[in-house]
């Protein structure tokens, strides 16, 4: 193409020869190099990299260090820890890690043993997963030993393919001190009741002294007792009972009297708090006639907190049902069942078992969600065949293992639902698998109904008590039953999500949501929220717009029992919400008053390491430095890049087309 434009006549007139050869050429080749990268070429290059050995360090940034060593120590040990960094730092790449809550790089925070837990299988996971295949030469954990957070480090599975030394912090020796280790009670009670406190006291080097627990409220002394001590390591368990005398968030304060010669006081003291709810919810059970199934239910209910169960015969009852959050009816109904018109009429929840003394065409009538069909008056032996697939209770260990209890004995029948029902479980007679249900809950009309098709459940328990030496399992399964039957849905407009605990170490989050009148999720409206701590100060705040809901941070706040009360106004009407949480105290790190050595020893000789002291770094650092396993790595890195990136490209065909343009443009040619 070069050849015939510059070869035509009009060019072979004003264009000396040799001119019209160094256009050709240099057409020639701008067209070539344009047609060359219509191909997309690329170059491949190859440049070194080399990988120094990493070091990793990783400190507990937790209270007990602090707790377990001398300032003086610790100043020395960070003294050294900075010798050990620029004495390698030019052979290795040097990575430093604080661990205790939570894994962060050191360059970003520094150390101040502040953390309020500790969590060292956490770290070396962490550490598993950072530096993997990468030319890791070793660990360096330092630390007291001391966990409270996590599985026990020694036993922590990992891939490490360097060993892991461990700097022994903190000291071991045997101290002086006596403290509370821990505190064991139930965290609801209910007004005008007793509830039961345990606490474990511990005493070192305090033979042939004695000392005072209390147990305080509001600066009153509930309880006191003294205790003495006979050995040089002494633990104590004090049982103590109090009363539920106020209603709400109770915070209790426990304290042991220290003496003047312990070396810490930080273990002395605990808070611990316990929700007083105005009454239990009430069950009743009612009976056709006496039956073994009505006492083991009401030991089962009344082994639980939360729930009271009361007994009557049908014919004996003369009560309200307004009470009661559920009524269980055995063998009911059955002849005469006038006073059970009110509570078929009211939203009570129900539970039926049915039994020999039930009228089933009188149970018919009932809508209960469940109808009995085809009925003529024979029972058979049922067993449970577990729904696997029911929505309403976790999959536990009590709802798979229900299917090996004894029979229940049921009426023969053809069973059809009536409205939104679910089984747990359904039939089966002897191997016949039938679809027809043993346990059953039904809703209609926004009340809730249970349904046990056959009597004889007093087997079950005792066939529990035989099976595992007690009634736990069966216990569980018939208080879920009363949880879900006579729990109520909240259908209010306007809701918000709290816990009723938190730690202090805690950021305090709470959500809320606002339905309009057609129970759609909105968050066009403010929502104001008060916070009033146990000195009657109160802290205003409004949540925030989060998706469609509302979302608030508190943060973290002191120690204590908190009210608070949340309010909506969307133009119509002003929604209120309040409650109550608490804020525990945190000091497990206070607890233990000797490092543990013993675990670093392990932890680093099944690591392919050792455990070091602090006046050993230095001999540590010559000896790692020596190490002729502890190589650098060369690594070629390749790199692909498209020719036509190159700016050189760029130049050569500026040039070609100037030095063309020019020499058309000397003679005249457009």
């Amino acid at each position: 193409m070069a050849y015939l434009l510059y070869n035509n006549r009009k060019h072979r007139d004003n264009i000396p020869i040799i001119f019209r050869r160094i256009l050709f050429v240099l057409r020639t080749m701008s067209i070539s190099i344009i047609a060359f990268f219509l191909l997309s070429p690329v170059i491949n290059s190859r440049s070194p990299e080399i990988e120094k050995p990493i070091v990793i360090i990783g400190i507990d940034n937790s209270e007990s260090v602090k707790h377990l060593s001398d300032s003086n120590d610790l100043v020395s040990i960070a003294e050294s820890m900075s010798v050990l960094n620029n004495k390698i730092e030019k052979q290795f790449d040097v990575h430093t890690y604080l661990f205790g809550e939570t894994v962060r790089p050191a360059q970003e925070y520094s150390v101040n043993y502040s953390d309020r837990l500790t969590d060292i299988s956490e770290f070396l996971k962490d550490m598993d997963d950072r530096y993997e295949n990468r030319n890791t030469a070793l660990l360096l954990l330092c630390s007291d030993g001391l966990f409270n957070k996590g599985q026990n480090p020694v036993y922590t599975q990992s891939s490490f393919q360097f060993p892991v030394y461990s700097l022994a912090l903190g000291d071991t020796a045997t101290i002086r001190d006596v403290g509370i280790d821990k505190v064991n009670h139930n965290k609801l009670a209910f007004f005008g009741n007793t509830f039961e406190v345990e606490i474990e006291v511990n005493a070192s080097l305090l033979k042939g002294r004695s000392t005072v627990l209390q147990i305080q409220k509001s600066g009153v002394i509930y309880s006191e007792q003294r205790l003495s001590f006979h050995q040089d390591e002494e633990k104590q368990t004090v049982t103590a009972e109090l009363e539920a005398d106020e209603v709400g968030m109770q915070r209790f304060e426990l304290d042991v009297v220290g003496f003047d010669d312990e070396v810490s006081k930080g273990n002395n003291r605990k808070l611990f708090f316990i929700d007083v709810l105005e009454n239990q919810q009430k069950v009743l059970i009612l009976s056709s006639a006496p039956h073994p199934d009505v006492k083991a239910l009401k030991e089962s209910i009344n082994g639980g907190k939360n729930y009271l169960a009361e007994s009557s015969l049908y014919k004996d009852f003369n009560g309200t049902f307004d009470e009661f959050s559920l009524v269980i009816l055995h063998g009911l109904p059955a002849g005469n069942n006038e006073k059970l018109i009110p509570i078929f009429n009211s939203e009570v929840p129900v539970m039926f078992i049915l039994s020999r003394n039930t009228t089933i065409d009188a149970f018919n009538k009932l809508n209960a969600g469940l109808s009995l069909k085809n009925f003529n008056g024979q029972y058979n032996n049922t067993l449970g065949r577990y729904n696997s697939s029911f929505p309403y209770f976790s999959n536990e260990k009590e709802l798979e293992d229900i299917v090996q209890y004894p029979p229940l004995i049921c009426p023969f029948a053809t069973y059809q639902f009536e409205g939104e029902s679910q089984s747990l479980l359904f039939q089966q007679i002897g191997k016949v698998q039938t679809p027809f249900p043993l346990i059953s809950f039904s809703e209609l009309n926004n009340k809730k109904t249970g349904i046990i098709s056959g009597e004889g459940m007093w087997r079950w328990r005792l066939f529990d008590y035989i099976k595992n030496g007690d009634t736990k399992m069966f216990d569980g399964l018939i208080r879920k039953f009363v949880q879900y039957l006579s729990s109520k849905e909240d259908k209010s407009r306007f809701r918000v999500f709290s816990e009723p605990a938190y730690f202090e170490n805690m950021n305090l989050i709470m959500e809320a949501e606002y339905y309009n009148k057609s129970y759609e999720l909105r968050n066009d409206h403010i929502v104001s929220f008060e916070l009033s701590d146990e000195n009657s100060d109160v802290y205003s705040y409004e949540f925030l717009n989060t998706g469609k809901k509302y979302r608030i941070d508190l943060g973290k706040l002191s120690v204590g029992a908190y009210t608070w009360k949340a309010k909506l106004d969307d133009g119509f009407e002003v929604f209120s919400k309040s409650g109550t949480f608490r804020i525990m105290p945190l000091q497990l790190e206070k607890n233990r008053l000797q490092a543990d050595h013993q675990l670093l020893v392990n932890l680093s000789g099944n690591r392919g390491g050792k455990m070091l002291y602090p006046n050993e770094l230095g001999d540590f650092a010559d000896e790692v430095l020596s190490s002729v396993e502890f190589k650098p790595l060369l690594h070629y890195n390749e790199r692909f890049k498209d020719l036509i990136t190159l700016k050189t490209i760029f130049f050569i065909l500026l040039i070609l087309f100037t030095a063309e343009w020019s020499i058309r443009k000397y003679f005249g040619i457009s």
